[in-house]
């Protein structure tokens, strides 16, 4: 399929922009929250562990979290002017894209909430909630900052759940549109493979007994890293107008 001119329609080269940005600043923020990866990294199974890691490097744990949210606010508006110049069709795979489009909104959105309340969690552990700071106090507080973060873990473990069917919508929605097989496709395919992979390891760590949590939130990570690779890709189509991904009736 030759590639159109889209000069026309510039949105499509912002929209790429900002996905390639969501994505290069979601991985970032992810590698360098204090207890996962780089900064002081801690069984992620162990919430006390990890709330004390992101206490004791709270500006840096700050930081992330809004960088994340502003990713996710990023990578949503690629999204939707994706979504915008691809909401006709009635193929199959049109379909798949829109609904995969639609619930990678969705599971960004669920990690921006996680993200909140992250923050909220450094608020506490911080401030506190109300005047008084004595050791029946100070146990209360940590007690609710544990609570927090069961709440923030469970928010992600919905993430989880839900990234690798948006992975799999928007690969399959995606690949037949490109009609050679190079690096866009390669990427296309690659969101199927790692949605995949990605179930499945939902799968096992639900059913298999004496699984270690943080076993499976690193192949999470690595799958959700490969995820931001390849949609990173996919964000170089768009900023290059590719036909592929413009409605043929579109302007240009």
């Amino acid at each position: 399929m030759a590639t159109l001119s889209v000069s026309a329609v510039p949105e499509t080269k912002v929209g790429g922009l900002a996905l390639m940005a969501g994505m290069v600043l979601s991985f970032t923020a992810s590698m360098f929250t204090p207890g996962v990866a780089v900064i002081n990294p801690v069984d992620r199974g162990d919430f006390p562990a990890a709330i004390a890691a992101q206490v004791d490097s709270s500006t840096i744990a700050h930081l992330t979290g809004l960088i994340m949210i502003t990713a996710m606010l990023l990578s949503a508006y690629g999204a939707l002017v994706l979504f915008r110049f691809l909401s006709s069709g009635a193929r199959l795979a049109d379909t798949a894209l829109r609904f995969g489009l639609g619930v990678s909104l969705f599971s960004w959105g669920v990690n921006t909430l996680s993200m909140g309340l992250r923050l909220t969690m450094l608020h506490v552990t911080q401030h506190g909630v109300g005047a008084g700071a004595g050791p029946e106090v100070m146990a209360d507080l940590e007690v609710l900052a544990l609570t927090i973060y069961t709440m923030m873990a469970g928010l992600h473990t919905a993430f989880l759940a839900v990234f690798p069917f948006a992975a799999v919508l928007l690969g399959l929605g995606l690949a037949p549109r490109f009609q050679v097989v190079d690096v866009f496709r390669i990427a296309a395919y690659g969101m199927v493979v790692i949605g995949l992979v990605a179930l499945t390891s939902l799968v096992f760590a639900q059913h298999l007994q004496n699984l270690r949590v943080d076993l499976f939130v690193s192949v999470s990570n690595s799958l959700l890293g490969l995820g931001s690779l390849w949609l990173f890709i996919i964000g170089i189509a768009m900023y290059q107008g590719r036909g592929e991904l413009v409605r043929a009736d579109s302007p240009g």
